[in-house]
């Protein structure tokens, strides 16, 4: 104890007794140092002593109290002695011992000769305070496939130590554990009459990098695996699904309007699927259907369609995509125009888009368009790789494909298109093959640099024409009027129109109401047979 210092208690060695006292002063006292030599008696030697003084307050000694006792040691408990293959990330716990009500200090080593023992140190190295409880996870992870040693000891209020427990041992894993990763379904967006863009969020990875995500899904009347697959249950799989960061989704197609619908998210590591009992399960309702309008030649297509299905022999009709797959394949959308309904349209993008995604939705396949395929198989056999479906030009002009009006031919005979030369007759002759059939777009290897690997074979409409001559509103207009219009002679943009090469067709009426607005009729009042729309209607009204 320093000299000169108030002081309330002081341990001085009480002369002539073999023990210390603990003294106790009423008022502040100055401890003051006296040095002394005394005979010990026991020894017969002279024996140097440091003796306090103490002024300033009187002293009492205490009922014989004997210098306060150390805390006793706990006992410790986890990880447990000799365990291996124990967490990186372990919790350490141990018993309470009364009087601790500091806390206590744990001390961790690779070695056991570096724990400390003398439980009065201010600190040592690799200890760690804790100020309540009686357990401790470490901050940072502790090395794997490593052997560690630990103690702990109470800490009592001003400064009483406490003895250290004795040491436990225990052994890491040789590698961080991988958990099956955990997942989040989130809430159906895009929801349509017959489709949805399911979602769902990795929230654990589970120490290991995602090797593939799904999602499952049910009509809500039923459970997972009741019914018809791909009709009222079905599961999406990694490859139709889209990923950001640590979410990802999908579209769900071909499904009934106005009907409730469930779905679960789920992810893949190295120790397995995320657990189904975890996973939290999310419902949405599809749109009620819009009205529809059928064509004209709802019949004729359907009809065409069948015949389609049944020139097997001739025509193969794909399943897939090159890279994808989903319900608007070639072979899907035929036998959907078959079944009287819309053939469905993909809704992603993939490289071979320009610039990005398919619309999604449906549409009808077009009634010529159906013909000619069918008139193909006449003379050729050849493979369509693509009809509504697929990832098509969306800018400057919108494939024909996503209308129902172009299909792709991926194989003449058992020649891939890919592998044939520009110049190649057989080539060469099945593309003039569709363009006499009525085809306005005909594009192959060699064309435009984007058709190398098929034929596409396609109908656009022709840009409308502009009129001049009689003037809109005009009056007192001959009866034999001269009609005229400026020609449509180039193409779009995109190099896809032919122009209007085999003429127009001018549409009269009394009633404005009385003119024709489908480019795609097959007739215009009995006048003139356009089929395959390489005409232009022109409309005017003469003026009163």
């Amino acid at each position: 104890m320093p000299e000169n210092v108030p002081v309330r208690a002081y341990q001085c060695l009480d002369w002539g007794v073999s023990r210390s006292r603990l003294y106790y002063l009423d008022s502040p006292a100055v401890a003051k140092k006296v040095h002394q030599y005394e005979n010990n008696t026991r020894s017969g030697e002279r024996i140097f002593q440091d003796r306090l003084m103490l002024s300033g307050g009187l002293v009492r000694p205490g009922a014989n109290h004997d210098k306060r006792p150390n805390l006793p040691a706990p006992s410790l408990s986890a990880p447990s002695n000799g365990a291996t293959s124990v967490s990186t990330a372990p919790t350490f716990r141990w018993s309470a011992v009364t009087g601790a009500s500091a806390g206590y200090v744990i001390a961790i080593s690779t070695s056991s000769s570096a724990l400390p023992t003398d439980p009065t140190a201010s600190n040592c190295s690799g200890c760690t305070v804790i100020t309540s409880g009686t357990s401790y996870t470490p901050a940072s992870a502790l090395s794997a496939g490593t052997t560690y040693f630990w103690r702990v000891r109470g800490r009592g209020p001003n400064v009483i130590y406490g003895n250290w427990s004795g040491t436990f041992s225990f052994t890491t894993q040789s590698s961080p554990m991988v958990t099956r990763p955990e997942v989040q379904t989130l809430a159906a967006t895009s929801v349509t009459e017959n489709s949805a863009r399911l979602n769902g969020r990795v929230t654990d990875t589970g120490g290991a990098t995602i090797a593939d995500c799904s999602f499952e899904w049910a009509k809500n009347s039923g459970n997972w695996s009741t019914g018809t697959p791909g009709v009222d249950y079905g599961v999406i799989l990694d490859a139709d699904i889209t990923k950001s960061g640590s979410d990802f989704s999908a579209v769900l197609d071909r499904l009934q309007a106005n009907t409730i619908y469930k779905y679960r998210a789920y992810a893949r590591n190295s120790a397995g699927v995320s657990d189904v009992n975890l996973v939290n399960i999310v419902m949405f309702t599809t749109t009620q259907p819009s009205p529809t309008t059928l064509p004209s030649n709802a019949c004729d297509r359907q009809d065409l369609a069948k015949q389609i299905l049944a020139r097997s022999d001739k025509i193969t009709l794909r399943t897939m995509h090159d890279v994808r797959s989903d319900s608007a394949n070639a072979w899907q959308n035929i036998q959907d125009t078959a079944n009287g309904g819309q053939a469905m349209r993909s809704s992603y993008g993939d490289a071979d888009s320009s610039p990005g995604n398919a619309p999604g939705g449906s549409t009808w396949l077009d009634r010529d368009m159906l013909d000619v395929m069918l008139k193909l198989a006449d003379t050729y056999t050849f493979t369509v790789t693509e009809i509504a479906g697929g990832g098509h030009q969306t800018t400057p002009t919108p494939s024909p494909h996503y209308s129902g009006k172009a299909f792709d031919v991926g194989m003449i005979g058992t020649t891939r298109v890919s592998d044939m030369s520009p110049n190649n007759s057989a080539l060469q002759n099945f593309k003039k093959a569709c363009t006499d059939l009525g085809a306005n777009q005909v594009l192959g290897p060699g064309d435009d640099g984007k058709h190398e690997t098929h034929v596409h074979v396609g109908w656009v409409n022709l840009p409308a024409p502009g009129l001049s001559a009689p003037l809109n509103g005009a009056a007192n207009v001959p009866t034999t009027p001269e009609f005229s219009w400026i020609g449509v002679t180039t193409g779009d943009s995109a190099g896809y129109e032919t122009g209007a090469t085999e003429g127009y067709v001018i549409a009269l009426a009394t009633s404005p109401g009385a003119l024709p607005t489908d480019a795609t009729a097959s007739t215009l009042f009995g006048l003139l047979d356009y089929r395959f729309k390489r005409r232009h209607i022109v409309q005017t009204i003469i003026g009163a």
